[in-house]
């Protein structure tokens, strides 16, 4: 059976066969490259996967770009003393650095430029009105990855640098917060001092800055670490268990980066064995190799601390004053991580280059594919919200229509049943005052409540609606995501109508009855009352005075049931053309809200759309992430 090494060096031919390429992307690659981007397209997600579109298309045209460290740590690590020393030249401020808002890339080259590049997203200036710039920044001499170019003299550059330093410090966690437009900057370094020649450093923000950093920056942080060819890492050799480090050492597994883990301040560790071996033991198989270094005594042995100008530095020169050269040159450990970035190069760069894009290709491949499942389950829950709110809408509409008609119908056959009663009660003598008797006002005054407890009644119906449609809960979904594809931010309110009935009370208005006095009354003479008293009771027990009662009788049910069924009839129109005005009111708010977050076309088609790309292999494995894994527990050292 193969030994471990044996077969390490069996998979690293192997993945060294599928990322060889003479120039350029390996045309497996390629295609798989070509195909997200297609699949991007398709699916119309493009607005939500710019970054990523800009990345692909950055793949291609670095692919033989000189070699690219990032430099990356929690923050006040020294990171910018580390740069220094790197590039063999005080470039990187160590008492000011723009760690917080800003990349800041060094390029070691053989014709430095005078000027400093500096790349600014015009979105974010023109959002936040910065109007300071314009003394530095006047006019565009290019543009990239949707990033505007300005080209400003160095002594200009450190000036901007400060000022938008001191803008983002004065602003920090507050709602409020500043954030500059400027996404990074360039500066140019003579290469005969730098640790490799042509080396490119990133100078990042720091990982632990207490700091919620906008989208579009996270989207640039990530770009700037796939594209680099690999990672200096720093720990401070008092902080090697933090747990920022660990984790993110464990994301930067996912990009089958190279990566460097540099224990800084090395020359102030007292038990350097055992902190070497400490170190080894948590991060040795999670980076290439572990390497203390000395990033001021790189700069005493490169003569550039001749004049200390920070405390650190003065601290330093004080403490390691009787030190050699040769000694200087073993704290700063600078021979250790120049052979290990020199054993990278040898060889390999393209090939690990090749491995890392399509690793980052495997990345977006995912985040697409969970970008593209959320647009296409937003689309789906869009289209359901709308459809329930439409069957709650209409089963509102049929409770209210049906209950108007209950209430009604119950009362009308009340009021008639109550007539009748009042009717039988109605006698000869008592006709002068049937209308009282009857009690029209009463009935009246009852209808009048009835229609008012209808209109409230459909008012708090329809009013549960809308507040069910307006929660939080139940939103049209148009989701923003992060620069993995993680969902952050979903929003859009169902309704935002106010439902009022506009109630016109129907009255209940009968016939008002004053019947004549008996035949013949008016002759009779007044003081004869003993007379009339008799004449009178004999009406009442006449077949005469019972066949006029009867008629009163008549007149007056034939006059309450026509206008009480005419009320009833007249108030439940009204009350029903109400609902269905709320209904038809409310619905096109709805429809109103939902056509806001798309409509059914738009939904529908986005949902048969992505179906459709999902359908289809976009990237695709090439049989390596198992050589992959184990070269990275060897870390390239055999």
């Amino acid at each position: 059976m193969a030994s471990m090494p044996t077969l390490v060096s069996i998979m690293r031919a192997h993945v060294q066969a599928v990322f060889r390429s003479d120039g350029g992307l390996p045309a497996h690659i390629d295609e798989q490259q070509r195909r997200l981007e297609t699949a991007i397209r398709d699916a119309r997600l493009g607005h939500h996967m710019s970054h990523i579109l800009h990345s692909l298309a950055d793949h291609r045209s670095r692919a033989d770009e000189p070699f690219e460290l990032f430099v990356l740590g929690e923050g006040k690590f020294g990171k910018s003393t580390l740069v220094n020393a790197l590039l063999g030249y005080r470039i990187a401020p160590t008492d000011f650095t723009p760690k917080t808002w800003c990349f800041n890339r060094y390029v070691a080259t053989d014709v430095p430029a005078p000027d400093v590049r500096v790349f600014v997203s015009e979105e974010l200036r023109e959002r936040q009105e910065c109007n300071h710039l314009r003394q530095w920044l006047s006019r565009p001499v290019g543009s990239f990855r949707g990033l505007e170019e300005y080209r400003v003299g160095q002594a200009d550059a450190l000036q901007l640098a400060e000022e938008e330093e001191n803008r983002v410090r004065a602003t920090h966690n507050r709602p409020d917060a500043y954030w500059s437009p400027i996404m990074e900057m360039e500066w140019t370094v003579p290469a005969d001092r730098a640790i490799v020649p042509g080396i490119r450093l990133v100078d990042t923000m720091g990982i632990n800055q207490d700091v919620a950093v906008p989208k579009s920056h996270q989207h640039y942080l990530r770009w700037q670490y796939e594209r680099a060819d690999a990672v200096l890492w720093l720990v401070s050799y008092d902080r090697l268990n933090a747990a920022a480090t660990r984790t993110q050492l464990l994301e930067a597994r996912r990009y089958a980066k190279v990566v460097y883990l540099l224990i800084t301040r090395w020359d102030k560790a007292a038990n350097k064995e055992c902190l070497a071996a400490r170190a080894e033991e948590l991060y040795g198989s999670l980076c290439s190799a572990v390497l203390p270094i000395s990033a001021l005594a790189a700069l005493a042995t490169q003569g550039l601390l001749a004049e200390p100008t920070s405390r650190d530095e003065r601290e330093f020169a004080a403490k390691c004053r009787g030190l050699g050269p040769e000694a200087l040159r073993e704290l700063s450990g600078f021979d250790a991580l120049s052979e290990a970035l020199q054993r990278f190069l040898d060889g390999r760069q393209r090939t690990i280059r090749n491995a890392q894009m399509y690793s980052a290709l495997r990345q977006k491949g995912r985040e697409f594919r969970r970008v593209a499942t959320q647009v296409r389950e937003d689309a789906r829950a869009n289209i359901a919200l709308f459809r329930e709110l439409q069957a709650r809408l209409r089963e509102v509409n049929d409770r209210c229509t049906q209950e108007i008609q209950e209430h009604l119908n119950e009362a009308l056959e009340r009021w008639l049943g109550e007539m009748e009663t009042r009717l039988a009660q109605l006698t000869f003598v008592s006709r002068h005052s049937a209308d009282a008797l009857m009690g029209a006002d009463r009935v009246d005054g009852e209808f009048r409540q009835i229609q008012e407890s209808l209109a409230l009644q459909i008012e708090q119906q329809f009013a549960g609606v809308v507040q069910w449609a307006a929660s939080s809960e139940r939103c049209y979904k148009a989701s923003e995501f992060g620069p993995t594809g993680a969902v952050e931010a979903v929003a859009l309110t169902a309704s935002v109508a106010v439902p009022e009935v506009r109630l016109d009370i129907t009255c209940f208005s009968p016939t008002r009855f004053e019947p004549p006095p008996p035949s013949g009354f008016l002759d009779m003479v007044v003081g004869a009352l003993q007379s009339a008293w008799d004449w009178l009771l004999s009406m009442l027990n006449s077949e005469h005075g019972q066949d006029e009662l009867n008629k009163l009788r008549n007149e007056i049910r034939v006059s309450w049931t026509q206008e009480l069924e005419r009320a009833v009839r007249n108030a439940r129109l009204h009350l029903v053309s109400e609902v269905s005005q709320i209904c038809y009111s409310l619905g096109k708010d709805f429809e109103q809200q939902y056509n806001r977050s798309g409509g059914d076309i738009v939904h529908q088609t986005c949902i048969d759309r992505i179906s459709a790309v999902l359908d289809r292999p976009i990237v695709e494995p090439v049989l390596i992430s198992v050589p992959l894994r184990l070269m990275r527990h060897y870390r390239w050292r055999n």
